[in-house]
């Protein structure tokens, strides 16, 4: 072998030994990260404390990947409840009522307290801020009423979390909802926001109907 033919060698080999040392990033490789481990889990009821909630972790149904019927892509991992906090729950008002139904579902991640121990936290999916209700009497002597929460199936919820919440209203001037216009009744399916653990009616109410009269001259 010449001398050129080793010196060649030599810089070839001195090469590879920067671009693979750990301060070098090669130009033509990627560089790849460890995925974060994020998952999807479905509310079934409320736990102990504000804004945690026992869910079922979620898993994608492969067969249903391609479906255009409308059926849900999601099933249950298995039947072990994991407690899961909402983020947006984090600061409640002291009157608490939960902000996520079941059947919603949050997209969680692992934090640690301040103890080292690893807790499941995440934002919703599905319920989020805004959502439907349906009243469950009509307008009363008071500035809230009760209501079921529209599930994320569209149909009522009577009996599980979501049902009989108090929804606060803002009446213009004072007064009850009896005394109110709108004039609320059974069953008046309205749109509903969460604050803090607080549900409040979308839109306002005026203590009286206000007359813009006409006579006749």
């Amino acid at each position: 072998m010449s001398i050129s033919d080793k010196a060649r060698r030599f810089d070839q080999a001195a090469r590879r030994e920067r671009l693979e040392g750990p301060d070098m990033i090669q130009k033509n490789k990627a560089v790849r990260y460890p995925p974060g481990d994020t998952r999807v889990f479905e509310v079934q009821s409320a736990a102990t404390g504000d804004g945690v909630y026992n869910c079922y972790e979620q898993t994608l149904d492969a067969t249903e990947w391609d479906d255009k019927t409308g059926n849900d892509k999601f099933d249950d991992k298995d039947a072990t409840e994991v407690e899961v906090f909402n983020l947006l729950e984090s600061d409640p008002e002291a009157i608490y009522k939960g902000m996520l139904a079941k059947g919603d579902r949050i997209r969680a991640w692992q934090m640690a307290d301040d103890e080292g121990e690893s807790r499941w936290a995440g934002v919703p999916t599905t319920g989020g801020f805004v959502r439907r209700a349906k009243t469950t009497q009509a307008a009363p002597a008071d500035t809230k009423i009760t209501a079921n929460l529209i599930g994320q199936d569209g149909a009522e919820i009577t009996d599980v979390l979501g049902a009989n919440i108090d929804v606060y209203c803002d009446i213009a001037g004072g007064g009850n909802l009896n005394a109110a216009i709108p004039r609320l009744t059974n069953d008046f399916e309205f749109s509903v926001y969460n604050l803090n653990g607080k549900w409040y009616c979308a839109f306002g109410f005026q203590a009286s109907e206000d007359c813009d009269c006409y006579e006749v001259p």
